[in-house]
């Protein structure tokens, strides 16, 4: 989210029609400074602010993105970053976490989503950049065997940064390994509670055992909404598709 000085909600756009016009001779400094800003000027200053951020953010990633080892360091990292404006820290949090590749989280190598520095600092400065960098980059998770339970520590940080719930969560996952019928059950019960976000053949391998994946999540998505519904009779619903995968790879019978 980039910063934006303009004027405030509610208020009244002044144009160049409704100031009286005067000549400039007789236009004091003090008027000159509070005129309204015009959206060119606006425009000015937020370049200014972009351009000010990207002169710094190259400090501030070498400083903080792999962590601090250096009380002073880190002491002078935080005065420097919490004396700015917010509207300029905001847009060096910006530069400094949001990632242009896909960010890959692998539960063979990382034990959750890899956390910048720049979120360790203070609790002032993870509340202000942690929404950058949870909602605005693309996590890759790497499912093995359809075991989607080793990433419930960065779900729980997805909900906190997006202040939303896991059905609205959208990570791209890259599925590996072998089909697993009990690791399919224990993600499907997980979503059934709203503890993980589900599946979506559209947005992975378009094959007839993705999209009937897809279709099971999609049942839980229904039922765990009725009121009526508990996780037993989900699970005899979602029982009726395994037929079906296993005439497609024997491995859905294990």
């Amino acid at each position: 989210m980039s910063a934006s000085l303009g004027i405030g909600k509610g208020k009244r756009v002044h144009t160049a029609s409704d100031v009286p016009q005067e000549s400039p001779k007789k236009r004091s400094r003090q008027a000159e400074a509070t005129r309204p800003q015009t959206g060119s000027q606006r425009d000015c200053i937020n370049k200014a602010i972009q351009a000010m951020g990207e002169m710094v953010v190259g400090e501030i990633r070498e400083r903080m993105m792999g962590g601090f080892h250096n009380h002073d360091l880190a002491t002078n990292g935080r005065n420097l970053l919490l004396s700015l404006p917010k509207e300029v820290r905001l847009n060096i949090f910006r530069l400094a976490v949001i990632d242009t590749l896909p960010i890959m989280v692998d539960h063979l190598v990382d034990a959750c989503a890899p956390t910048p520095g720049l979120l360790t600092v203070s609790k002032q400065v993870r509340e202000e950049s942690a929404a950058f960098y949870y909602k605005r980059n693309n996590f890759v998770f790497r499912v093995t065997d359809w075991n989607v339970l080793r990433y419930s520590t960065i779900v729980k940080k997805f909900k906190t940064s997006r202040k939303s719930s896991p059905d609205n969560l959208a990570p791209t996952l890259w599925l590996l390994g072998v089909p697993n019928w009990a690791n399919l059950m224990m993600w499907c019960r997980e979503v059934f509670h709203r503890r993980m976000p589900g599946y979506d053949a559209k947005a992975g391998p378009n094959d007839l055992a993705m999209m009937t994946c897809s279709t099971m999540f999609d049942v839980v998505g229904r039922l765990k909404e009725d009121a009526r519904a508990d996780w037993k009779t989900a699970e005899k619903v979602l029982l009726t598709f395994r037929p079906l995968l296993v005439m497609m790879d024997g491995a859905w019978a294990l």
